[in-house]
């Protein structure tokens, strides 16, 4: 797509519905905000915690949202970054994307991105973290 200085970008997270605030660890989100983020996993047990942005997500979606003003690309963007046990990202499957570009460019982001590692029945384990995003273009 050219470029167009007359363009706004809008990134909308596709998961959360907006519920959940974007600046804070797992730990800190409100009881009704991890019930939500929980909700993006189907393997969870009661005593399970879902692997997490260490910061909240808000550098992950800034990020994904300067790629969208470099490559111009609109559309959904699926992701899911697996998580060791030691919170270390270490693949990244692209599950629907509008743009080779912008996947690449947040690969990279979420590769080198710091998590919480998930626990399984207390225990620190490995687990993908989804991230899912639609990317808005819009001219004025």
């Amino acid at each position: 797509m050219p470029r167009n200085r007359n363009s706004v970008y809008y990134l909308e997270p596709l998961i959360s519905g907006g519920t959940v605030s974007f600046n804070k660890a797992y730990k800190d989100l409100t009881p009704d905000e991890q019930q939500e983020v929980r909700r993006w996993f189907t393997v969870l047990q009661d005593d399970d915690v879902p692997p997490y942005p260490a910061k909240g997500t808000t550098e992950l979606y800034k990020a994904i949202y300067t790629a969208q003003g470099i490559y111009y690309d609109s559309g959904e963007l699926w992701m899911d970054v697996l998580i060791d046990e030691q919170g270390t990202p270490v693949d990244v499957m692209v599950r629907r994307s509008p743009g080779k570009e912008i996947s690449e460019f947040a690969a990279n982001v979420l590769l080198v991105s710091k998590f919480t590692p998930a626990k399984c029945g207390g225990k620190p384990c490995a687990m993908r973290f989804p991230v899912r995003v639609n990317l808005k273009l819009s001219s004025f």
